[in-house]
C-alpha cells in the first residue's frame, strides 16, 4: 500500500499452513487491520461516512467474520446460499469495499457488527 509518498509491507512465514486452515485467513485478517490502522496514523482521511447495514447484513457479516462459507451460513440463519451472498455483496457495496473479509474490518472499525472468534 503506498500513502503519502511510503510503502507499508506486512509479511508472514508459517510452516503450519497446511497443518491449520484457519492460519491463512487469519493473517490476511490482521494485515488488513494493519493497513487500516496505518492510514489512521498518518491521518489519512477515511474514504467513507458510517454505512448503514441492515440487520441481516450485519448477522451475515459476523458469521463471515468467523469463517463461515455463504453455505454454511444460510444453513445457520435458515435462508439459500444465494440470499446470504446478496446480503454480503450489498454490505461490500455498502462499505466500498471488493472483498467479504475488508467488509467485516470496515464493519468492525465501524462499530457495526463485532465478531466473536470460534
Amino acid at each position: 500500500m503506498n500513502i503519502n509518498g511510503y510503502a507499508a509491507v506486512i509479511s508472514f512465514a508459517s510452516d503450519k499452513l497446511e497443518e491449520d486452515p484457519k492460519l491463512l485467513p487469519a493473517m490476511h485478517l490482521i494485515s488488513i487491520y494493519f493497513h487500516a490502522k496505518y492510514r489512521e496514523l498518518l491521518g489519512r482521511p477515511r474514504k467513507f461516512d458510517v454505512p448503514s447495514l441492515t440487520p441481516r447484513e450485519r448477522e451475515c457479516l459476523r458469521w463471515a467474520g468467523t469463517g463461515k462459507t455463504d453455505s454454511e451460513i444460510g444453513d445457520i440463519l435458515g435462508i439459500s446460499e444465494a440470499t446470504v451472498h446478496a446480503h454480503i455483496e450489498g454490505a461490500k457495496r455498502k462499505v466500498g469495499v471488493t472483498t467479504r473479509i475488508q467488509a467485516v474490518v470496515a464493519s468492525m472499525e465501524h462499530h457495526l457488527i463485532h465478531v466473536t472468534p470460534v
